[in-house]
């Protein structure tokens, strides 16, 4: 089987929502391809890793980070697909997410 590497792209938006997303949460990693990046063309996808999220249910979560992109442009929301959030200590129970995120399935767009 060939390994195709998909490219994970950044753009305008990509940038907007990395910024939105430090600003609420100071303790994700400063390199941008490690919180966003686009997908596809409408598809841009998100993984936040902070500790302000323990205690937080899967809803709460979600919240918290649309919270942090609500003042972004609609047009840039309605481009996020995926949204990962959990707190560090989580990382291992979800190693499927994690994995699709890092080296991403091939796009049918």
């Amino acid at each position: 089987m060939v390994s195709i590497k998909i490219e994970k792209r950044q753009d305008a938006s990509t940038r907007k929502v990395f910024t939105a997303v430090k600003r609420a949460f100071p303790d994700v990693p400063d390199e941008i391809g490690e919180v966003v990046y686009r997908y596809n063309p409408v598809a841009v996808r998100i993984r936040v890793v902070s500790n302000s999220l323990m205690g937080l249910d899967d809803t709460q979560r979600d919240d918290a980070v649309m919270g942090a992109l609500k003042e972004l442009p609609k047009e840039v929301r309605d481009n996020i697909t995926m949204i990962l959030a959990y707190t560090p200590d989580e990382l291992e129970e979800w190693d499927y997410m994690m994995k699709e995120f890092d080296d991403p399935s091939r796009s049918r767009l």
